[in-house]
């Protein structure tokens, strides 16, 4: 006797998923053809055709990101469209500046997502606080972080969100 459970279609939808380190990943969807979970070991042993994505919104990176930058960050605000991640704010070196970081954000892995900066507007030392600030905050997200096994598979930043394209993984 078969120790599988097959399927003809499986669909998993979360809404809001408050991640441990605080992260709160807005939507995660995964929808596969004939995937096969072993019973004896609750792992998935084979997957058909499948969609999965993550969205992430800027409202929901803003707030993970504003408690953990640097005390001569002000008025921090993040805006996600055309491929970059922007984050406006005042920053205090001697007075009080207006600086624009324009961001990437890149797979490592197939498992990591990570802020990449692109740009600073002013530059000069502010470049050099912020590059050490997202060093601290990467990996902005990893799918081991997610409820579900998923690889990374393509990252596109627009409309105000991130989406996070994925396989869902075999397991067995």
């Amino acid at each position: 006797m078969s120790s599988d459970l097959k399927f003809n279609q499986f669909q998993l939808s979360c809404q809001g998923v408050t991640l441990p380190f605080g992260l709160v990943v807005d939507e995660i969807s995964v929808r596969a053809t004939e995937p096969v979970v072993n019973l004896d070991n609750g792992k998935i042993a084979a997957i058909g055709a499948q969609d999965a994505f993550a969205i992430v919104s800027e409202a929901s990176i803003a707030s993970y990101l504003r408690p953990q930058l640097p005390s001569a960050v002000k008025e921090a605000d993040v805006y996600i469209g055309d491929g970059l991640l922007k984050i406006a704010a005042k920053v205090v070196v001697v007075f009080p500046i207006s600086v624009n970081a324009y961001c990437r954000l890149e797979i490592v892995d197939e498992s990591r997502l990570e802020i990449r900066l692109h740009d600073v507007e002013p530059g000069g030392p502010v470049r050099g606080m912020l590059e050490k600030y997202i060093d601290d905050v990467n990996p902005i997200l990893q799918a081991s972080d997610l409820p579900i096994a998923l690889r990374f598979t393509d990252v596109q930043l627009a409309d105000g969100q991130v989406r996070l394209q994925a396989e869902l993984l075999a397991s067995g």
